[in-house]
């Protein structure tokens, strides 16, 4: 482990940016080699990875589906860390199987384990064919979970058997709205449209229901297709379906016109709907709403939304998008200070970490009796011992600072990024190794949980990787990245891909 990991680096002021940033890339290429190292040793071939009891944990009782190392695949390819990369691959193609007799999320093994295993793919320019091999294999099993009245997939699939788990009947936005990236892809490479029918009628049903201000209730019956719910959020189970509208369009080289104007009227309607400001500093954040009331807080999830509208901004002059200058660089606005609150959120702690959900000030008399602490805009409180005062190792608030530099050039993103950065690595890295999540932001030293998420090498870990890069590294006008950061190349669909 270098002496100089977790710490800050060393006065590059007369040097050329270039050095400063490639140390700083450096940097974080040796916090995920040690951090790898640790469940290369101890969870090899697990799910997930404990790494203060120094063991490794699977979802089902059935057996790990790869998410601790095909999610990973990718990363190890874009470092460079080919070791790494040989013994994942070893495992993926000779270990990994899918004929698990158990119930798993069609959600989170298609972002974690069928779009790391199709980025691998990509990435090793098509020459190690049993990925995609492996890839169809799972598809075609979790192709099983559309098998229900209303061809909405259930959100859980038996990888075995192929059938759908219908006792609960309800799905959520997100998880109809983001599995069409790997899906179509998968069609893409193949040749075979089953697997982007699927995924298309998700869209045509969501097209079909879109509300008046195209904020979606958050259910969705799979057996009726009634959609439900007065809870509005950008956050969990419903972000990454806002963010997939603009991104198949973004994939599909500018042609899925219905995506793109569902992300126009969806953008609109969370401005009209959920934007608020602290009384104090105007800070802006996107409020969740109860079916009454703002809740005058946002899940840390939701800070994917200042990348997104900045991501907006960067195609906002290309054919058939939006072709007003004004109402681009108004979206661009909202995200440098959607931006700055996600920021905020993690330099006012006392860890530098930002918790898993905001509480701001309000006016609200509701809201008299939790306005305590001394901050003027959130609330922290040194006493919570829920998730919601917690550090989950996410990624989505330094997503947004690479999206947010890629879209203006502006420098002081990457700085945050690296302040954020020194952040994770003195307060989620443990005396014996590892990182793991911080339970409250606002106390330091901090406490943990047995937990490192793969989402932390997957995402928050590549995204610093990138936001200290060049921008030649995975352009955003060649690739796009899915939930899960596994860049995709942009293409021209061939046809029945999005019909």
């Amino acid at each position: 482990m270098p002496n100089h990991l977790g710490e800050h680096i060393s006065d590059l002021s007369n040097e050329d940016d270039s050095a400063l940033w490639a140390e700083r890339r450096q940097v974080v290429r040796d916090v995920v080699r040690d951090g790898w190292s640790r469940y290369r040793r101890d969870a090899w071939g697990s799910d997930e990875y404990k790494p203060i009891s120094h063991t490794g944990h699977n979802l089902t009782s059935a057996g790990g589906v790869g998410f601790g190392i095909v999610d990973a695949l990718d990363l190890f390819l874009m470092l460079d860390l080919k070791t790494e990369y040989e013994d994942a691959l070893s495992w993926t193609l000779n270990e990994l199987t899918f004929e698990l007799d158990d119930s798993y999320s069609v959600f989170e093994t298609t972002i974690r384990v069928l779009g790391g295993l199709l980025s691998a793919y990509h990435m090793m320019g098509e020459k190690e064919p049993r990925l995609l091999h492996k890839a169809e294999d799972l598809a075609s099993r979790l192709a099983g979970a559309f098998n229900t009245d209303s061809g909405i997939p259930s959100s859980k699939i038996n990888l075995k058997t192929r059938y759908p788990f219908l006792d609960i009947s309800t799905n959520s936005l997100s998880e109809v709205g983001t599995l069409q990236l790997e899906f179509r892809y998968l069609s893409q490479l193949t040749g075979n449209m089953t697997y982007a029918r699927l995924v298309n009628h998700c869209m045509d049903f969501l097209a079909e229901k879109e509300p008046e201000n195209s904020v979606y209730p958050l259910n969705i019956d799979i057996h009726s297709g009634a959609m439900f719910g007065t809870f509005l959020s950008i956050g969990a189970r419903a972000d990454s379906f806002y963010e997939y509208l603009l991104k198949q369009w973004l994939q599909s080289n500018g042609t899925d016109d219905r995506a793109l104007k569902m992300h126009h009227r969806s953008t609109q309607g969370i401005e009209k709907r959920l934007i608020e400001y602290t009384p104090e500093s105007n800070l802006l954040y996107v409020s969740d709403w109860d079916g009454m009331y703002s809740t005058h807080s946002m899940e840390h999830l939701a800070c994917f939304y200042a990348g997104h509208l900045s991501l907006s901004y960067l195609y906002a002059h290309g054919e058939g998008f939006w072709r007003d200058q004004i109402r681009a660089e108004h979206d661009l606005r909202i995200g440098e200070a959607l931006g700055e609150t996600c920021y905020q959120s993690y330099h006012r702690t006392k860890t530098g970490l930002g918790p898993d959900r905001m509480m701001f000030r309000s006016n609200d008399r509701w809201n008299d009796n939790v306005q305590n602490g001394s901050d003027p805009d959130f609330i922290f409180d040194q006493h919570d011992t829920t998730d919601r005062s917690s550090y989950r190792l996410r990624p989505e608030t330094i997503e947004s600072f690479f999206l947010l530099w890629r879209a203006t050039g502006d420098n002081v993103w990457r700085e945050r990024g690296w302040e954020v950065f020194q952040s994770i690595l003195r307060s989620t890295k443990l005396s014996d190794g590892g990182y793991a999540t911080v339970r409250n932001v606002d106390v330091f030293p901090p406490s943990h949980d047995d937990i490192t998420e793969t989402f932390f090498y997957a995402e928050t870990l590549k995204y610093l990787y990138l936001l200290f890069g060049p921008t030649d590294l995975f352009p955003l006008d060649r690739y796009v990245f899915t939930t899960e950061a596994h860049p995709l190349p942009i293409f021209t669909p061939k046809e029945g891909v999005l019909v």
